[in-house]
């Protein structure tokens, strides 16, 4: 199916949310639960106050 987590950019505060999922997944919300439980999971991170990301085809 795919995965979703984090990368580490080399400042303390700041993580890099990545994740690949299959094309037979896609459209299923799959990517944005993941998101979100990513993103709650920064947020009651103490140290983490910037979360970037990117997408490329």
């Amino acid at each position: 199916m795919g995965s979703a987590g984090f990368n580490m950019t080399g400042l303390v505060n700041e993580v890099e949310l990545i994740y690949h999922f299959s094309k037979k997944s896609w459209g299923k919300g799959y990517v944005t639960e993941a998101a979100s439980a990513c993103l709650e999971l920064a947020k009651n991170h103490g140290k983490v106050e910037i979360v970037t990301t990117s997408a490329s085809p």
